[in-house]
């Protein structure tokens, strides 16, 4: 059977087709930032709820050329958060006569446990850093324990570097700094001190991470997961982290041509994957392109 899913995030829209379990189709579109006002002012963006609903029903289309039987619409953290999610609801209900399902952080978090299964012996750790939210689960003897980070990369953006980038100035290395340091006290909130795991997977970042690569010039330890080709110690991802400031987000967008407007999202990424593997202690870091919404047909 075919199911579609399309996941409605803060800065943007990710389109999904599954064949049974296997991801047959995918298309992400960072333009469409329905949350990027969230925070300013509770609200999604008019803007960004007109570009949705255009997204969607090309979606849609899409689904109907391809012979989905099912279609799931997701909402996650713009939605929990903005006042006018309702408005939104009704208006897609209305022209597409399918309601979102609105999922709670845990409920991300643990679809995002359930994405990896299998593919490694013994514990892990998955995490997910989006616009508003970021999602952090240990799974530990078949349990699934989500850790509750409430922001994602919007909050850091707007904090340390909306300014720099206003003035076209992209690889402020002190701005960088002081992110990470904020990223880590704000981690140490959050996470306990006693869970450690060795094995970290970094949800839907390889397609653009390999695109990019002949701008950073990493080689990477190669893996025997077909999923997750590559593997890093935390010490080469810090290593690929500080090539990835000096290169700047501006270079990076120009240089990706499947989707340049995901360029802030994932240099910014990043930093939480690696303040999250720090924390962990962790030893592996797998970045591929399985994300949370492959827990729903793993």
């Amino acid at each position: 059977m075919k199911t579609s899913v399309i996941d409605i995030g803060t800065k943007s829209i990710r389109h999904f087709i599954f064949n049974g379990k296997k991801q047959v189709y995918f298309n992400r579109d960072s333009s469409i930032k329905i949350g990027i006002e969230v925070i300013k002012t509770k609200h999604l963006s008019e803007s960004g709820i007109k570009k949705a609903m255009e997204y969607i029903k090309d979606a849609m289309e899409i689904n109907k050329e391809k012979g989905v039987e099912k279609t799931i619409i997701l909402g996650t953290d713009a939605l929990r958060k903005a006042e006018n999610s309702n408005e939104f609801i009704d208006i897609l209900k209305e022209e597409t006569g399918i309601n979102i399902q609105i999922i709670s952080h845990e409920e991300e978090a643990t679809l995002l446990g359930k994405a990896f299964l299998g593919l490694v012996k013994g514990d892990y750790a998955a995490v997910d850093t989006g616009g508003g939210s970021t999602e952090v689960v240990i799974c530990k003897d078949g349990t699934f324990k989500p850790i509750m980070v409430p922001f994602g990369v919007d909050r850091v953006y707007q904090e340390f570097f909306a300014e720099d980038y206003s003035k076209g100035i992209y690889d402020n290395l002190e701005s960088w700094k002081k992110a990470e340091e904020f990223l880590n006290q704000e981690l140490d909130k959050v996470f306990p001190s006693d869970i450690k795991v060795d094995k970290l997977f970094l949800a839907g970042v390889l397609d653009f991470l390999m695109e990019n690569n002949n701008l950073i010039g990493m080689e990477f330890q190669k893996n025997d997961m077909a999923e997750h080709p590559i593997k890093m110690s935390v010490e080469e991802f810090r290593e690929y982290m500080e090539r990835l400031k000096k290169i700047g987000v501006r270079k990076l967008a120009e240089n990706s041509k499947k989707d340049p407007g995901y360029a802030d999202n994932f240099a910014i990424g990043q930093l939480f994957y690696l303040s999250v593997a720090e924390k962990l202690d962790a030893k592996i870091m797998y970045p591929g392109e399985f994300q949370y919404v492959q827990g729903l047909v793993n």
